[in-house]
């Protein structure tokens, strides 16, 4: 039977392998620049529930069994295949346990980051994007190659690790300690399952789009108020006017509340106000200046006379004034629909 453990409790561990994992899939290039998310990573018996995600984010000491040692690191050519590999103390209450369970069970990372749809080899997958915090657990079965490594195979890594970081693995009272009291005040900081983290990122984007609709939607109901009051102004303003033709005052009604000014939201009243004053000037200023100069027109009495008379005699009056026909009909024509 191969033994996992050495003399002080290290074992070498494939954290993660490149490929296809329970949530996503996992570039070389991304594990080999994120591996250093691991140094130093808590390890585990089991990933927790949802439930005792929430009640208890910073875990259990009584489920935890081992630290990371050394700088984790990629390796092409790691004794298990390609991965992330690290060297993890296993304290002593559970060196026996881990070495007796060390063939059947797996290795799965808990890390923080994001992910991104993308095509590989022809399947549109979740893709690891990158790692922002991260640990390991031991686990019944493995999510993305991790295992721990028996130690045939793993000669000459943990002793490089160890030899390069000898202060990681020294036993001591006061590195216990420490590492207890760390442990203890890392509540906010703790990664969560690999697959609620990728969930809940999911979720956050889904928040802020659903948020922007809503912000989009709410401006555009302020603009439609705003509008509205704008037409009422219209409509109140120009009924002010006298001798205002129905049709001109239509018109009015209909064009300008598109030019009215709202700022934040809201209608600005006054400067409206102005500038509906000043259209209906421009307005009355226009009749003015086509209605026939001189002359007598008939049927403008009491009553209203048929506009195909009205608009006959528009027309020879304009031509008493020098206007050419086409001239004088179109302004007739203007001035019979202004009425």
């Amino acid at each position: 039977m191969p033994k996992f453990l050495d003399k002080d409790g290290v074992a070498l561990v494939r954290v993660i392998a490149p490929g296809k994992g329970s949530s996503a899939f996992y570039r070389e290039d991304q594990l080999r620049r994120d591996a250093p998310v691991f140094k130093g990573a808590q390890v585990f018996l089991d990933h927790p529930t949802s439930k005792e995600a929430q009640e208890r984010p910073e875990r259990s000491l009584r489920d935890l069994v081992g630290v990371a040692v050394g700088d984790p690191e990629y390796r092409g050519d790691g004794p298990a295949g390609p991965g992330v590999y690290a060297p993890t103390k296993v304290f002593k209450p559970y060196r026996e346990t881990i070495e007796e369970l060390a063939p059947h069970i797996g290795v799965s990372i808990r890390a923080s980051g994001t992910r991104v749809r993308d095509k590989v080899n022809g399947e549109d997958v979740w893709v690891a994007e990158k790692f922002v915090s991260g640990g390991f657990d031991f686990v019944t079965q493995a999510g993305a190659g991790g295992k721990v490594v028996p130690m045939l195979e793993s000669v000459g890594y943990v002793d490089r690790f160890l030899e390069a970081h000898p202060q990681d693995h020294e036993e001591s009272e006061t590195t216990r300690a420490q590492f207890v009291e760390w442990a203890l005040k890392q509540e906010e900081t703790q990664p969560q399952n690999e697959e609620e983290n990728m969930a809940e990122n999911e979720r956050i984007k889904e928040l802020e789009t659903q948020n922007a609709a809503l912000v989009e939607q709410n401006t555009r109901l302020i603009e439609a108020v705003a509008l509205r009051e704008a037409r009422d102004l219209v409509i109140e303003e120009v009924a002010k006017v006298k001798d205002l033709p129905v049709v001109t005052q239509a018109r009015l009604t209909e064009s300008l509340p598109k030019l009215a000014p709202i700022k934040e939201g809201k209608l600005d009243t006054e400067s409206f106000t102005a500038r509906i004053a000043q259209a209906v000037a421009e307005e009355k200023e226009y009749l003015e200046a086509i209605a026939p100069k001189g002359g007598k027109i008939t049927g403008m009495g009491g009553g209203s006379a048929p506009s195909g008379s009205l608009r006959q005699t528009l027309i020879e009056s304009y031509r008493a004034n020098g206007k050419d026909q086409a001239t004088a009909e179109a302004m007739a024509d203007v001035f019979v629909r202004g009425r």
